[in-house]
């Protein structure tokens, strides 16, 4: 049971562990194509996160050791990210840009 002055109650843990992740709306591109609107879900900060962009999900996970795979096409791949010069995040062939969470 938690103590009093906690500020969180049984029903209020239970909103939190069950809330689904909002769509962040960025731009993407594709293959050095042209910039798309996008949405990135978050399901764990740093460590599992995909993106949508042109009807197409793409998955991403981090092992905390610096190690990022993707997967755009049922293959789990190692990516590295970098930034781009025009400020865009980039892992292999999809850049990002907009308000991009990081951590």
């Amino acid at each position: 049971m938690m103590g009093v002055g906690s500020g969180f109650t049984a029903v209020g843990l239970a909103v939190i562990v069950h809330a689904q992740p909002s769509p962040i709306p960025l731009e993407c591109s594709l293959n050095k194509g042209p910039w798309q609107p996008c949405q990135m879900e978050v399901v764990a900060v740093g460590q599992s996160w995909w993106v949508v962009v042109g009807g197409r999900r793409i998955a991403f996970r981090h092992d905390g050791t610096g190690k990022v795979e993707m997967n755009s096409d049922g293959t789990w791949v190692v990516v590295t990210p970098h930034w781009a010069a025009d400020r865009s995040l980039c892992w292999e062939s999809l850049c990002l840009r907009g308000d991009i969470p990081l951590d």
